[in-house]
């Protein structure tokens, strides 16, 4: 059984600064990779996490930023994997990203779970 892991990962804010977009891209790259480790170390998951993939090698390479470049390629992982795990940061109901993986998970019949995150090294599971 393998989870995808998604999470919001632009700035939602159309009037923030290229800093600040760019802060809020870290942090949430930061976040989701912390839960992924906790989801493969504490609760022994096989997850992918796109984010935590692909944040290193878009910055590295310079890849598109555009939604549909990332939901053709996320897209592939989903029907590859068994359940959708939506971190519940700030936010994730009005990302369009998320909005799309969960449309693509209900589609392909998968469970799909809201992980919370408490504390330094806690999550909570809510099914959706």
């Amino acid at each position: 059984m393998i989870s995808y892991l998604a999470t919001p990962y632009s700035c939602q804010d159309p009037l923030a600064s290229y800093i600040d977009k760019v802060r809020v891209e870290n942090e949430n790259f930061e976040t989701v990779t912390h839960v992924a480790g906790l989801l493969l170390t504490k609760y022994q998951k096989v997850v992918f996490s796109p984010i935590t993939m692909c944040h290193p090698i878009a910055l590295r390479h310079a890849l598109p930023g555009d939604f549909e470049f990332w939901m053709v390629l996320n897209g592939r992982f989903l029907e590859k994997c068994s359940e959708l795990l939506v971190v519940g940061t700030p936010g994730w109901a009005h990302s369009r990203g998320v909005n799309w993986e969960l449309g693509r998970a209900r589609e392909l019949g998968l469970p799909i779970t809201i992980v919370l995150p408490y504390g330094t090294d806690g999550l909570l599971f809510n099914p959706a």
